[in-house]
């Protein structure tokens, strides 16, 4: 029997789009996805993640285009693999409105599973998580950036919403809690989508969290894996990337995807004593195209562990903040030509809609100008995407 406590951490979770398509309906069978998973959640006494979809779908959702909500009957899933604790501090969780939050809330304590990080108002978002395990006690604490590209909404006194991050508040915070646990967990949601390293700014602010007495920083939001790193007494997870975030219909109607490095994650375990952190160590995850979940093995997982390898040891680079700078501007033109390319595809796939549902005559007698534009702008973009193409082929340069 071991003497010290395990705590295992993951990153984003959802529980719509095309998982609640593909297990919710008809005989619901919401664990299907996590069977190869659950050994390794039972393997640890605390797990610890960050649900990013509200478990509620409102009549009057947020009006925006990546709007999130799963059926509260998928809550099994997270029963099943024996969630702890889960941060609600995020852009999505008040995607539902205030039902939403209270809703997800409710739920997930009836599960016995404790939320934190958000709420119906500040002082209800404010309240730690705590738990016990081996002896030892954990607080658990969830803050959100309305910055960088996360754009969460903070609670106030009488609104719904994420503890918005302050150092200063996260300082109260972590004296408030000091009197029930020895241990504190701070939760962050920050950063930028699908960078693979973090911002300088947040390299410093997570060494502060540390210097105000948190053991460990647990960062999501990027939706892809960046670095760990052991600063001083603690230890920072910038971001666990996507545990389980399916992709799903924006309310325009196009199909959201999630970059295929987005399907592998990682799972972190930590051995946490009365001293503090004894070890950690990382379990590659990878998720199916059917959104089945398995833990991977031999090269492959020895692959993803050095990619998780290398991104850690950056963060010591001399330069780091010309470093982060240059894979942020690469990241950054990556995002705007697979949004190109979906707007591209949800153009096309509108206009055949229409050819169908009208016929051909009747589709050009109902054109307007906005849709003779869209035919001129996709005939331009197929044309650019034809040269670069022509352009990147052996034997076809000028």
């Amino acid at each position: 029997m071991r003497e010290f406590a395990r705590l295992l951490f993951v990153g984003d979770i959802g529980l719509g789009g095309d998982y609640a398509r593909l297990y919710g309906q008809g005989s619901p069978n919401w664990t299907a996805p996590f069977i190869e998973a659950q050994p390794l959640f039972q393997d640890a006494d605390l797990r610890i993640g960050n649900l990013e979809e509200p478990l509620f779908r409102s009549s009057s959702p947020r009006n925006k285009r990546n709007l999130l909500g799963a059926p509260p009957e998928s809550v099994a899933a997270l029963s099943y693999l024996g969630f702890t604790a889960l941060s609600l501090g995020n852009n999505h969780i008040t995607d539902q409105g205030a039902k939403g939050i209270t809703k997800t809330r409710e739920t997930l304590e009836s599960r016995g599973i404790a939320p934190f990080g958000a709420g119906e108002d500040l002082e209800t978002a404010r309240k730690p998580a705590f738990a016990q395990a081996k002896n030892l006690s954990f607080a658990f604490l969830g803050y959100a950036v309305q910055d960088q590209d996360v754009g969460a909404e903070a609670a106030t006194d009488s609104t719904e919403g994420c503890v918005p991050l302050s150092l200063q508040c996260i300082e109260n915070d972590i004296v408030a809690a000091r009197s029930r646990a020895a241990h504190i967990v701070v939760s962050l949601h920050w950063g930028y989508q699908f960078d693979r390293y973090p911002d300088p700014g947040q390299v410093a602010t997570a060494h502060k969290i540390i210097d105000l007495g948190a053991l460990i920083v647990y960062g999501h939001h990027p939706h892809v894996l960046q670095g760990i790193e052991r600063y001083k007494h603690g230890l920072i997870l910038y971001s666990l990337g996507n545990f389980f975030l399916p992709d799903f219909v924006r309310t325009d109607g196009r199909k959201f995807r999630f970059p295929r490095e987005s399907r592998t994650t990682a799972a972190v375990l930590c051995d946490v004593g009365t001293s503090g952190i004894q070890s950690f160590s990382t379990v590659p995850i990878g998720i199916d195209h059917d959104y089945r979940m398995r833990v991977l093995q031999g090269r492959t997982a020895a692959r993803e562990s050095r990619s998780l390898t290398s991104r850690s040891r950056a963060l010591d680079a001399p330069d780091y903040g010309s470093y982060w700078r240059l894979h942020h501007s690469r990241t950054e033109r990556k995002r705007r030509r697979r949004d190109e390319k979906a707007q591209i595809h949800g153009e096309t796939a509108s206009i055949w809609r229409q050819a169908r549902t009208r016929g051909v005559a009747g589709s050009l007698r109902s054109l307007e100008g906005r849709h003779i534009m869209m035919m001129f702008r996709l005939v331009r973009r197929y044309a650019r995407l034809f040269c670069l193409w022509v352009s990147g082929r052996p034997g076809m340069t000028r």
